[in-house]
């Protein structure tokens, strides 16, 4: 599989706006997803008849494939139109409930509607799984809370089909010879960040264990309306990274000496910086004490700037932009959704605050 990532010139040029992520941050990402080859860099946005005949031939290529939606060209024509007539184009389903409109209109909205405020309305804290039924009920007719609990509502819909997909190859079993390097965080929004990391902690060893943790715990520690992702869906991004060979899904948050035991843990790696909140930075120390007292705790820096908060922060300075974009291309999927299910209405539009 080979995979042209477009630059961010011809994306300007055709989308009138230039992407979230530079050409380097979003070619890191792809690189470092378990399915793909090869990666062609500055690929242009739209492919001419002559730049798909030098692709295919320098790259010797059999099949040319984008998603089941139409791709038309600023002249009106369908960009692959002549790759139809060779006999060589294939389409795939696109995946509803996720996509680049779909995320960023999520940080575009984020509020705090799907958290549980504090008494004295300051800052915010998990859902306590003592609350009486009654309780429950109470905010959750008041909007305070989605139906099932403090977190954010999807349509994207994860099948144990799915996981098995993304686990594929399954991974081998760990021995007691398997030196089992382990690395806990939230991973929302997989970036550049993250795949560095991830290469460099599955050096340390020959099998990289990964624990997600779960939107609770990644709102206690991050604030806000953290994660824009939800569990599930963080889940499926640290699968299809080709570094990691296993993931735990929402695992213990402090790692214990019977973790360390059962998993037989040789290796535990965490990055230099935190994206948690400043106040709660000395209790998250504690997830390692254990492990650096055992002298198999690594501090690694990933070597790359990237993070959730300067996502953020380029989402902030290009509000106005990305919301007129957003709502034009939500229009479009809606659309595309519409026809493909022969529903008469598909709504896209996230929630608006209260």
């Amino acid at each position: 599989l080979i995979a042209g990532v477009n630059s961010s010139e011809s994306i300007e040029q055709c989308k009138g706006a230039k992407p979230i992520m530079s050409d380097d941050e979003r070619l890191a990402v792809v690189r470092a997803c378990k399915w793909v080859d090869e990666v062609i860099p500055s690929t242009p946005y739209v492919m001419t008849p002559e730049y798909l005949d030098w692709v295919i031939e320098t790259y010797k290529i059999d099949f040319v494939v984008h998603g089941d939606d139409a791709c038309i060209g600023p002249d009106g024509k369908d960009v692959y139109a002549h790759v139809k007539e060779r006999g060589m184009y294939r389409s795939i389903p696109r995946t509803e409930g996720v996509s680049t409109t779909e995320i960023v209109g999520r940080m575009l909205l984020m509020d705090t509607r799907h958290h549980l405020p504090t008494p004295d309305g300051e800052g915010e804290r998990l859902l306590s799984h003592s609350l009486s039924s009654e309780k429950l009920g109470s905010l959750q007719s008041q909007g305070s809370l989605g139906p099932y609990g403090p977190y954010r509502e999807s349509r994207f819909l994860t099948s144990s089909r799915m996981l098995r997909l993304f686990s594929h190859p399954p991974p081998k079993p760990i021995t007691k010879e398997t030196k089992v390097v382990y690395i806990n965080g939230g991973f929302d929004m997989f970036h550049a960040g993250h795949a560095a990391i991830l290469e460099k902690a599955r050096s340390l060893g020959d099998y990289l264990l990964v624990g997600v943790f779960n939107d609770g715990v990644c709102n206690h520690y991050r604030g806000g309306s953290h994660p824009v992702l939800n569990l599930n869906e963080r889940v499926l991004s640290v699968l299809a990274c080709k570094y990691v060979d296993d993931v735990i899904i929402d695992p213990p948050y402090c790692i214990t000496q019977e973790m360390i035991a059962a998993l037989n843990i040789s290796a535990v790696v965490t990055g230099e910086i935190t994206e948690s909140r400043a106040d709660l930075v000395e209790e998250e120390r504690n997830i390692y004490r254990v492990a650096e007292e055992r002298g198999i705790l690594h501090v690694i820096e990933s070597g790359s700037n990237m993070s959730m908060g300067s996502v953020l922060s380029r989402i902030r300075e290009n509000t106005e932009r990305l919301e007129a974009k957003v709502s034009k291309k939500m229009k479009a999927e809606a659309e595309h959704y519409m026809t493909k299910h022969g529903l008469e209405m598909y709504n896209t539009e996230p929630k608006k605050k209260r």
